[in-house]
């Protein structure tokens, strides 16, 4: 996910390298500022959160998301390696993403082949701040209700953890099939046409939604049917 809303840090260059070059500077600049600006007992605390999820086998750099932050995503990372340790053991690591080589500008969190990546332009900002923008998707339609939260952004990214672990078991054709069958099930925006985030959308639903419309019940009963499937 996590593309949750808001702007781009700098939208207005003229050109794609130029603007990408300055999210660059602007990501450095973030997280040198938030680590300067961050008080002792909030780096002890973070530290503390760090050490939970390096306790896991995940190697873990959290150091400059605030704490009530880092907090709750870890705590919902924490229960999901619990009900799934097998997708918990593809999860290598976390950390920012300050050469913007992935996320791009948009992108607060996102995930390949068991690496986290955390978007320093994004993640440093106020926890109310994120809360508000996590809501708003839900408001907007881009995600399904329930999932508005940040143990739901948590659990979006998670899922695609759980994904590479039930391709594993399913194979190449059982994959393809589960994308294919959940591209048909409308979830909002965000999955709308994007066979690669449709499972981790499904996700956080599974876990987090309430009220779901149809296609993302439908959705749900199909990832609940591959999860047995893969015996996870």
């Amino acid at each position: 996910m996590s593309e949750q809303g808001g702007d781009p840090i700098d939208k207005d260059s003229p050109s794609g390298a130029a603007r990408d070059a300055r999210n660059r500077q602007l990501a450095q600049e973030a997280l040198a500022r938030r680590l300067g600006q961050q008080p002792e007992w909030e780096r002890i605390a973070v530290g503390e959160l760090e050490a939970r999820l390096r306790a896991r086998g995940v190697d873990a750099n959290p150091m400059g998301i605030p704490v009530e932050t880092a907090d709750e995503l870890v705590t919902e990372w924490e229960r999901l390696i619990g009900l799934y340790p097998v997708a918990a053991r593809l999860w290598k690591s976390i950390g920012p993403d300050v050469g913007f080589g992935r996320l791009g500008a948009r992108k607060w969190l996102g995930y390949h082949a068991g690496q986290m990546l955390w978007h320093p332009g994004h993640m440093t900002r106020p926890t109310s701040q994120l809360r508000e923008i996590a809501a708003a998707s839900v408001a907007t339609g881009a995600h399904p209700d329930g999932c508005g939260t940040l143990a739901a952004v948590a659990c979006h990214e998670f899922g695609h953890l759980v994904e590479d672990a039930v391709g594993l078991s399913l194979g190449r054709e059982g994959s393809e099939a589960l994308r294919a069958a959940l591209v048909g099930c409308s979830m909002g925006a965000y999955a709308e046409g994007r066979p690669d985030e449709c499972f981790a959308v499904a996700f956080p639903a599974m876990h987090h939604g309430r009220s779901l419309g149809a296609g993302a019940q439908m959705a749900v009963s199909t990832l609940v049917a591959a999860l047995r499937a893969a015996g996870m």
